[in-house]
């Protein structure tokens, strides 16, 4: 938690100027960030479907994999055992967008006001381990690249994020 702390602070200071960033395959990040979570979702033997456009980004690439471990580590966390998990990369004209769905416990309406603030968990119970600073994380690096992130869909059969990334030429 310290070192999540530590990076957010970080962020919260930096500008995108101040970014390093290059040019590099943003669908090559996801997929190694899927082989690496790999040990979780074969434990809860998950169905992926993965549609992976080929693009390449101009952005830092260690906070956006940082993003893309989080939101796929934290849809493999939510989802039930033997359930599908949906990940998608489109490459529109000026922009990416990621989307991950997963099938699990729903986020509550009063919950989806607040999951993207620091330390807030929607896991009252505790029964996940999680510190409520992935989300805002991810949403501090995804601002850093003029992107945004949202949470399209939150019911009984899925919950689905959506990230939206202006391409740099």
């Amino acid at each position: 938690m310290t070192s999540h702390l530590l990076e957010l602070s970080k962020l919260e200071n930096l500008e995108e100027s101040e970014l390093e960033q290059t040019k590099f395959e943003v669908d090559e990040q996801i997929r190694t960030a899927i082989l690496w979570l790999a040990p979780k979702w074969q434990t809860k033997n998950l169905e992926l479907n993965i549609e992976l456009d080929a693009v390449k980004i101009t952005g830092n690439q260690p906070l956006l994999m940082d993003v893309w471990i989080n939101l796929i580590g934290n849809a493999v966390k939510f989802s039930n055992p033997e359930s599908s998990l949906e990940i998608i990369l489109q490459n529109f004209n000026t922009s990416i967008e990621f989307t991950i769905t997963n099938h699990g416990e729903p986020i509550s309406k009063s919950d989806q006001l607040y999951i993207f603030d620091q330390f807030f968990q929607s896991d009252t119970s505790h029964a996940k381990n999680g510190n409520g600073l992935g989300l805002s994380l991810v949403r501090k690096i995804i601002q850093l690249h003029n992107g945004t992130i949202r949470l399209l869909n939150s019911d009984q059969n899925e919950t689905k994020f959506m990230v939206k990334i202006p391409k740099h030429n």
